[in-house]
């Protein structure tokens, strides 16, 4: 009990505040942008599993500065990657693709590791690699038969999308 309550102290004197700031950053940019950007999910868990390591890492070498090192400034790369890629980006592209409804990560095999919310599926399987693209929060905001993505290639050459519009096309 002694420890925790050393731990708490010393949680505290490292600048708390500077620490949950900077983590709730590093989180919203990396499951918004993240989400956008055309990266595998096995990716994110790779980085997710590094982070974790990481902590653990440091943990063992130095406690006194493990909360700022491994959850302020160790997932800032990252962060800066997905913000600069994403906004600075050209080359915009168009791409309509039709959709054949709502999948449930379980019914497909998906990962649904950073994803929340309704799940289209895109005709020939497009994008299957990408749920985040494919991802809604609410289903009211899926309409029509198709969807068309507006991509941009990032400064770092990684697509990102940039713009989704619903609407409805004739079927052949």
């Amino acid at each position: 009990m002694e420890k925790f309550k050393s731990d708490c102290v010393s949680l505290i004197t490292a600048g708390f505040e500077r620490i949950i700031v900077l983590s709730v950053f590093h989180i919203l940019v990396g499951l918004n942008l993240g989400k956008l950007t055309l990266i595998p999910d096995s990716f994110l868990i790779y980085l997710t599993l590094a982070f974790l390591g990481y902590f653990f890492a440091y943990y063992k070498k130095k406690r006194k500065d493990l909360y700022w090192f491994s959850l302020g400034l160790f997932p800032l790369p990252f962060t800066l990657f997905l913000m600069l890629n994403y906004f600075i980006s050209f080359n915009p592209t168009h791409e309509t693709i039709k959709y054949t409804g709502y999948v449930t990560p379980a019914s497909t095999g998906e990962s649904d590791f950073f994803i929340i919310g309704i799940r289209i599926q895109l005709e020939n399987q497009a994008y299957v690699q990408y749920p985040g693209i494919r991802s809604f929060l609410d289903r009211t905001e899926i309409e029509g038969n198709s969807i068309t993505y507006t991509f941009k290639t990032g400064l770092f050459g990684v697509r990102v999308v940039h713009e989704r519009e619903f609407s409805s096309v004739k079927r052949k």
